[in-house]
């Protein structure tokens, strides 16, 4: 895919919501924004030591902001050629290119050995895939006690049918077919999981307030010019905006921790 700022209209048209808000430039892109990673953070208890892997790691943020703040190695992957050529420019940009290496692939496929990491982290992955399959490959690579840490959305209130219409279409959420945190809890339990902890809260990534806070006010100023900049960029905008109003009520995010036994 070419650099975001060279996208054709279809090519913009044809986005799903996390890709089109890091082609503005958004470098935030979780569903409870800066505040839910920092409490994945807290879950993970990241060490200097570990080797860390961020499977779907949009534009890098998660995985620059553990560089920096844990002094780790960083293991960044997607499927995305367009996310991994905007998490290459932040990793330089950022100056942790010693840190961090970055990764075209498949979290149902992942191009590593067995027990290769500490840590996996997985921010709104999950539940676009086979989520089974995923937590299952996802723990091939963790080391025995290795930690794994996972933000999705989830309902917070039963969701009527234009929720669902809306989220299923093509370009929105098809994969949301769950209904609570239970849900989450238990996909873990079944693929062996142990030590589950979570913590939930309210969806946050278009909240006005929330969204400056996590951008900051410059970025946040870039991210609206450059959507003003073309007229698709607008029609893209204006119809996420309605779509993610009507839905924002409903929707929640849950962090979730689990262990690879010791002894797997």
């Amino acid at each position: 895919m070419p650099d975001a700022l060279e996208l054709t209209t279809e090519e913009i048209e044809a986005l799903d919501p996390y890709s089109f808000l890091a082609a503005l430039g958004k470098k935030v892109v979780r569903p409870g924004g800066m505040k839910s990673t920092q409490q994945l953070f807290d879950l993970a208890a990241i060490r200097p030591e570990d080797k860390v892997l961020d499977v779907g790691c949009g534009v890098g943020s998660t995985g620059i902001e553990m560089a920096k703040r844990f002094g780790c190695e960083v293991r960044l992957l997607d499927h995305s050629e367009l996310m991994v050529d905007e998490s290459r420019r932040n990793v330089e940009a950022a100056g942790v290119a010693d840190k961090v290496t970055i990764d075209l692939g498949d979290i149902l496929k992942l191009p590593y050995d067995d027990e290769t990491f500490d840590v996996v982290v997985i921010e709104a992955v999950t539940m676009f895939v086979d989520r089974y399959m995923a937590v299952r490959e996802l723990k091939r690579v963790l080391k025995p006690g290795g930690r794994l840490l996972d933000q999705e959305f989830v309902w917070r209130n039963r969701p009527d049918e234009r929720a669902l219409e809306i989220l299923k279409q093509p370009k929105m959420c098809p994969g949301i077919d769950f209904d609570d945190v239970r849900d989450w809890q238990g996909l873990f339990e079944r693929a062996g999981y142990v030590k589950l902890r979570s913590v939930v809260g309210p969806f946050q990534l278009m909240h006005p307030r929330e969204f400056v806070r996590d951008e900051g006010g410059r970025n946040s100023l870039r991210i609206v010019g450059r959507m003003f900049s073309r007229l698709a960029y607008m029609k893209k905008a204006l119809w996420l905006g309605r779509n993610i109003v009507t839905i924002m009520p409903s929707l929640g995010y849950i962090v979730l921790y689990a262990e690879k036994p010791a002894a797997d």
